[in-house]
């Protein structure tokens, strides 16, 4: 944090890691990208360093800050095979580096991606999207819309109960689980097949299931999680075959 101002920087390189390099941290040996984000502002004191990747930790008055920012970036990190580096002095700033594996044949995963989508297509279904971020939200909607789905969408739950009252053909409910408001998305979904029996749900978030035990995501209902992000292609696949169960 500089709440006094100071000198923002981001840089990137390409990084070789050895093994033995690559042992420490977990990863797999090679080139990586290294993109670095360094302040000069209050920095972290030591003994916190080692915490600020722990979702929902902050040292932030409420209000300020959830506490989400570092552990979902430490998130998608791992789950792409790579890992973070954070080094913190305080009074001068501190530096976040992310380490990302170059991989080769993206070009043709993408288009495998792309044809996975088309074939995994929507017949007129309802599904109501509860996403708090407005640009998420708003490819999800277009996403849903171009694989052949009617879709209504809210930022939080008081609104989707809304819109489940107004849209009785709602089928399937896809929704974040950290929502604003005070009711989670766990929350909204239990109340939710209240009202609708049957309806189908496929929570979101950018967190792994073992990362959101004060959710205790429900076992019943075959509630399932998709972890953020998520491709067009996956989104398509896993709310097909959710549909397709009955």
């Amino acid at each position: 944090a500089m709440p006094s101002g100071g000198e923002l920087t981001v840089a990137s390189a390409v990084v070789d890691l050895d093994s033995a390099q690559a042992e420490q941290e977990e990863v797999a040996a090679g080139k990586y990208i290294e993109i670095s984000v360094s302040d000069t502002g209050q920095g972290i004191a030591e003994g916190e360093v080692e915490h600020v990747i722990e979702p929902f930790y902050t040292t932030k008055e409420v209000g300020q800050g959830s506490g989400l920012g570092l552990s979902m970036v430490f998130g998608f990190i791992k789950q792409s095979g790579g890992h973070l580096q954070i080094t913190s002095q305080l009074g001068e700033g501190t530096c976040v580096a992310l380490y990302l594996p170059i991989i080769s044949g993206v070009a043709a995963t993408a288009r495998d991606s792309d044809t996975t989508a088309a074939e995994a297509r929507g017949a007129g279904q309802i599904i109501l999207v509860v996403e708090d971020d407005s640009d998420l939200r708003h490819f999800v909607e277009q996403a849903l819309d171009e694989l052949g789905y009617r879709v209504c969408s809210a930022a939080d739950a008081a609104e989707a109960l809304n819109l489940l009252e107004e849209n009785p053909g709602v089928e399937l409910l896809f929704s974040d689980i950290v929502l604003p408001g005070g009711v989670n998305g766990v929350e909204l979904w239990r109340e939710a097949s209240r009202r609708r029996k049957g309806l189908k749900i496929l929570f979101s978030s950018g967190y792994t299931a073992g990362a959101l035990p004060r959710y205790s995501l429900p076992e019943e209902g075959g509630a399932e999680l998709l972890t953020k992000p998520y491709r067009k292609a996956e989104l398509a696949r896993r709310i097909s075959a959710l549909l397709e169960a009955g």
